[in-house]
């Protein structure tokens, strides 16, 4: 019996499939796999399409939660990558981590946000009026507003990659489960998620403070994160891969402060050519921290005693290539973040024409897809618990660097608009954000065209010969100026 036989020996039966509601067994018979003939690739392809789906999707499926190992099943994720190590040694000790941080924070937050209905994306309609929702995105809890609330979701995303915000309900009432009134943005420290094998991807989450745990249910958490391709249940932030980057410049920054605490300038060797009792040696010390030491100091003359020398042992700054080194860190901290240089200030080369273009290039390659990766997580772990058609939108109509891109929108719709497309779907297209109004989806066309002739003369205005017994009708001469003549 070779392998394809004893496929079929187990296949050529009926398979019982369960299912869970109802409580019933199926059966489903599976046909009996081809033995006589040549055993071809074609021949194996076709006797897989007759396997009913069901069946062949319970062969083939799988998901990430059935291949977590069950010594893992229930446990919190862990993670090295910590917000106190992000804050401490990135957001804290580095200008340029704290700049771009700080653009891109500011950007987020000045952004309007909108409730309506339908696709954000196609047809979206701005909910007029007071609702739920936007009371709550407005001041998310009572300690915080709305732009302060944007700048620490933004930061957590960059510096942690992941930004966990738990929802506040009422009770529940009758059984049913109540929209969130507040919402809180935790240290991502504390808490992680709780993956559970053959199960949804996260169940719980589990928040530790000093050894007091409490798990917390996934539908209460809304977990905003930077994709990693290795975790799907926790975030990479964008200052881990820039970490060396960081790392660099910021112990040059170093070098350079402890450069000017000890002579501003490189460290070198004082040697005697006698012995020296520890008298003398202490006093040697003493006299040149004393004197030689700090920024004040720089590059005084040195006196010593009889029968000293001075030897460097370092390398100079400029052997060291001391500013480019700073320079091309600067350049990667700055990519890391997706922000252009000029927006953190540095305008090396740089002219109005190009601080213009960087500032576009910053909303439409970082910030907008940020503001893309809320609204989409919104739409589908916090908009539904205020019903099922209720979606968010961010309004960018108000942001100026995007005037010039929006002029260039407005006269290419205004070009399709004359083409016939109705306005609803020019605006639909563009993202004008437009509200609907009478008539939108109307196609207006523009009755402007004549065919002509091959003479050229417009066949609308020829006019038929006259019959011979027709007479024609005697115009009055008219002067140039257009008067009649007396």
């Amino acid at each position: 019996m070779n392998w394809l036989q004893a496929v079929t020996a187990q296949t050529d039966r009926a398979v019982t499939v369960r299912r869970e509601k109802p409580r019933t067994k199926t059966t489903i018979e599976i046909p009996r796999a081809p033995t006589s003939g040549p055993i071809t690739v074609g021949s194996l392809n076709d006797w897989a399409k007759h396997i009913p789906a069901s069946v062949s999707s319970k062969l083939k499926s799988i998901t990430i939660a059935d291949t977590l190992p069950r010594s893992q099943s229930g446990d919190p994720v862990f993670t090295t990558w910590t917000a106190r190590n992000a804050v401490t040694n990135g957001y804290r000790a580095n200008t340029w981590v704290f700049a771009c941080n700080y653009r891109i924070a500011k950007a987020v937050a000045s952004v309007p946000w909108q409730v309506g209905r339908g696709d954000p994306d196609e047809e979206f309609t701005p909910i007029t009026g007071n609702h739920p929702l936007k009371d709550l995105l407005r001041k998310p809890n009572p300690t915080i507003s709305r732009q302060d609330y944007m700048e620490l979701m933004s930061l957590h995303l960059h510096l942690t990659g992941n930004c966990i915000q738990t929802k506040i309900r009422p009770r529940a009432f009758g059984g049913v489960r109540q929209p969130p009134r507040q919402l809180w943005i935790i240290n991502p420290d504390v808490i992680k998620p709780v993956p559970i094998k053959g199960r949804s991807i996260v169940r719980d989450y589990e928040w530790n403070v000093a050894g007091i745990k409490k798990r917390i249910r996934s539908f209460n958490v809304v977990h905003q994160k930077f994709t990693d391709p290795m975790n799907p249940y926790w975030g990479m932030a964008h200052l881990e891969p820039g970490g060396r980057a960081v790392d660099t410049d910021r112990e040059a920054s170093n070098w350079a402060k402890h450069s000017l605490e000890n002579r501003a300038v490189a460290s070198g060797v004082f040697t005697y050519k006698f012995p020296m009792s520890q008298a003398q040696f202490d006093q040697a010390v003493e006299m040149i921290q004393d004197q030689y030491q700090g920024a004040e100091n720089a590059w005084i003359p040195w006196v010593l005693g009889n029968d000293a020398s001075w030897q460097q042992m370092s390398l100079s700054p400029v052997e060291m290539d001391y500013i480019a080194g700073r320079q091309f860190s600067r350049t990667e901290i700055c990519s890391a973040f997706g922000v252009p240089p000029p927006m953190v200030g540095i305008y090396d080369q740089a002219t109005l024409a190009n601080i213009e273009t960087a500032r576009l290039i910053f909303w439409l390659d970082t910030i907008i897809p940020l503001l893309t990766d809320i609204r989409d997580r919104w739409n589908l772990d916090l908009a539904p618990d205020f019903g099922e058609d209720i979606r968010v939108q961010y309004d960018l109509t108000r942001v100026e660097a995007l005037t010039p891109l929006f002029r260039q929108k407005v006269d290419l719709g205004e070009r399709l608009w004359r083409m016939g497309v109705p306005f609803k779907d020019v605006n639909s297209r563009l993202g004008l954000g437009v509200s609907a109004f009478p008539g939108w989806d109307v196609s207006y066309v523009q009755n402007r065209f004549q065919a002509v002739g091959p003479d050229g003369v417009p066949r609308d205005s020829e006019e038929p010969e006259p019959e011979e017994d027709e007479e024609l009708p005697v115009e009055e001469e008219r002067p140039m100026n257009g008067a009649a003549l007396n």
